[in-house]
């Protein structure tokens, strides 16, 4: 009896290999990490309606060139250190990862690296800085130059009244010509300003009343000039300066001023070089929280891998440099398994790629784009008093102000509908936060707004839909854009992205019983106030058609409860594990558990007490199912998962509107992505920016 034993190499072939194993005709799981530019990730809907994702940067064109393969790359969560997910690898969750992964030691005590696909080191990423180089006119700067003029102007002004009151009356300027007198005068009058002593006296009453009016303006201009001096001076003694990593290895810098990623090699090399394995710095935990946390001052700097950070201030961040000297010189590399079957095939690809040429192509591509002026130079700003700061008096008023919005393209923002400005500050090249006040709410509440690539030139005639996001409890109007990915998500479309503080137990209502802080309208704030404030402050399309809203947990209740009592505003509604029942037990027991405000009291304000019969109470009022008809005509999408238990109970809910909604025959989509495999990113069914990221990545076109 013979036994015939067919082989199957690698590759399905049936010929044994001779030199190595080949990797063309294999199917990998391929990990992939979303960092701009090495990966960006965004949904591309076609003609027909169907939605795919599409992979663009340098990874991606890498992995091409290598395999010709697509089909089986994975975005890593986005809520993993790069350490969890280069471990993945062992683990068997993907084949490989690639990505910005640094070669470490440690790294590869477990694992190993292919060729180098990326030339890497860690530089210092701080804001620009003020230029403070030699000025012989430095003496004029705490003056502004309208200032100046206008200074000299009254001298001339006065000089030519003093002319026409003394000379038939003053020795000084008799038998003299008009122009010696009119040069005397003048000099009189700025001698009196600058407390030089003058020639002559005035002899007249009225030239002496004018000359007390000029002691006057000569103790105000002074004053002013002293101050400014001094407050010039000590901006220019304390301006933050840093020349390179010496300076934090000299301990220039507090280390809680230093911003480090956890995970990832730069911390590595932070405690090993630095702080000898002491965690004494600024912990970040994305990428965009190191960006936002630079650039409202949280931190002063950051350590970073030169070819995102080059990226970075050359292209995104024009208010962020680069300085002093280049460190540690590493490299980025695929990660695979110990004793990869394919580990030789994959080096000769890339090394064959490096002596093609294509490498630098590609490289070239995401890199050498400058969108920033040069990076190394610096911001000029000034602290010169202006006309309006002598006099007191705000000279612009409220029309001017939006005149002057019309003329240009760049967002202003000004006081109207009850909202008082108080501050504005461009975090990057599409997101600000903005500060502003109501008499609704107590407090100073910030807006986060994110801008479609190409607003400030799109012209003035160009006006753009506008998104309503709202976060959970206790949250900040920060946190779509810090915990989440909202930048990179809606970054990209043709929205403006509004994130408003909610308070982080507002609930989105007016508050039936006051805490200690006074009125809680936060429906009001947000409906009444803020919806026609943007309308009147940016190029929106200020209607229903235009305008849509989404949220998450408290959020989702708050979008789905401003989408019914305010139907005639928003086409569309998303909520992302959102409260939809508020008359679950299970809900208001976890509601009246929120005791972190009022001193340990249960969360009464929102709903109060919630009583019996339930049609008398405020609960009852508020909870979006009894409300549930007033959707028809909005665009309705709810998403939920099972992963954890509170997304459990809050599924029951999604469960419950949705079949309210169906009953009234009123339209809607819903996902229940389960344990989130169905709707991927990371998501894994809870409670969780991975799931929300990727809910908020499908609702969008």
């Amino acid at each position: 009896m013979f036994i015939c034993i067919v082989i199957i190499w690698p590759g399905y072939s049936l010929r044994a290999p001779v030199d190595r194993a080949i990797l063309r005709g294999v199917n990998l799981l391929v990990g992939i990490i979303q960092a701009t530019p090495f990966t960006m990730v965004r949904n591309v809907t076609d003609d027909n309606g169907y939605t795919t994702i599409q992979y663009t940067g340098y990874i991606p064109d890498l992995i091409q060139l290598l395999v010709d393969q697509r089909k089986s790359l994975t975005v890593a969560p986005s809520n993993q250190s790069y350490a969890q997910i280069i471990q993945s690898v062992n683990k068997g969750t993907y084949d490989i990862v690639v990505g910005d992964v640094t070669v470490t030691a440690s790294r590869r005590k477990t694992l190993d690296f292919s060729s180098a696909i990326f030339d890497n080191s860690l530089c210092l990423m701080i804001r620009k800085t003020s230029d403070e180089s030699a000025d012989l006119l430095a003496f004029l700067r705490p003056f502004s130059r309208k200032l100046w003029m206008l200074a000299l102007c009254t001298c001339i002004y006065a000089g030519i009244l003093i002319c026409l009151i003394e000379r038939a009356d003053n020795e000084h300027l008799q038998n003299r010509p008009i122009i010696s007198q009119l040069i005397l005068s003048i000099w009189y009058c700025f001698g009196n300003i600058v407390g030089y002593g003058v020639e002559f006296n005035a002899t007249t009453a009225a030239g002496r009343f004018l000359t007390v009016g000029l002691y006057i303006l000569s103790l105000i201009l002074v004053a002013s000039y002293t101050a400014n001096l001094a407050s010039d001076l000590t901006i220019a003694k304390t301006q933050f300066v840093i020349s390179g990593i010496d300076d934090i290895k000299n301990g220039e810098i507090p280390m809680n001023r230093i911003g480090i990623r956890v995970g990832t090699a730069s911390e590595d090399f932070f405690k090993t070089e630095i702080t000898g394995g002491a965690q004494n710095y600024y912990p970040l935990k994305t990428r965009q929280q190191l960006y936002d946390s630079l650039l409202s001052g949280v931190i002063d700097v950051t350590l970073s891998d030169s070819g995102i950070a080059e990226y970075a201030v050359n292209s995104i961040y024009c208010n962020l440099t680069i300085v002093g000297n280049y460190f540690d010189t590493t490299a980025f590399a695929i990660v695979t398994p110990k004793q990869w079957l394919y580990a030789q095939d994959l080096d000769v690809g890339i090394l064959s790629l490096k002596e093609s040429g294509k490498i630098d192509n590609i490289r070239q591509k995401w890199f050498q784009a400058q969108h920033c002026p040069d990076s190394t130079a610096t911001t000029t700003t000034t602290t010169a008093i202006e006309i309006k700061a002598i006099s007191g008096h705000n000279i612009k008023n409220h029309l001017s102000q939006f005149i002057n919005y019309a003329r240009s393209d760049t967002p202003k923002f000004v006081s109207h509908y009850g909202l008082t400005m108080r501050s504005s500050v461009r975090l990057n090249d599409q997101l600000y936060e903005i500060v502003v006040s109501s008499e609704e709410v107590p407090g100073e509440q910030k807006i986060r707004i994110l801008f479609p690539h190409g607003y400030d030139v799109s012209g003035n005639n160009h006006r753009y839909p506008v998104l309503y996001l709202l976060h959970g409890s206790f949250g900040g109007a920060a946190d779509w854009t810090t915990l989440g990915e909202a930048q990179a998500i809606c970054g990209n479309t043709s929205l403006i992205t509004v994130m408003p503080n909610g308070d982080p137990f507002g609930f989105y209502t007016n508050w039936v019983i006051l805490g200690n802080d006074g009125p809680q309208n936060w429906r009001t704030y947000h409906m009444e106030q803020l919806v026609p404030w943007i309308d009147y402050n940016l190029r929106t399309v200020a209607k229903k058609e235009g305008r849509a809203i989404a949220g998450l947990s408290m959020g989702g209740f708050g979008a789905i409860r401003y989408a019914e009592q305010y139907s005639d505003n928003f086409i569309y509604m998303a909520g992302f594990s959102g409260v939809a029942d508020l008359l679950d037990k299970r809900v208001q027991q976890v509601i009246l558990d929120l005791t972190t405000i009022d001193y340990g009291k249960p969360l009464l304000g929102p709903f109060g007490y919630p009583s019996e019969p339930l049609n008398s109470s405020e609960w009852f009022a508020q909870d979006p199912i009894t409300h549930a008809e007033s959707l028809r005509g909005v665009a309705i999408a709810q998403y939920t998962g099972n992963g954890d238990d509170f997304e459990k109970i809050l599924c029951d809910t999604n469960y419950r509107l949705r079949d309210m909604l169906i009953s009234f025959k009123i339209p809607l989509y819903f996902n229940d992505y389960g344990s989130g495999q169905s709707i991927g990113y990371g998501c894994n069914g809870g409670h969780n920016w991975p799931c929300w990221n990727a809910a908020l990545i499908d609702v969008l076109p």
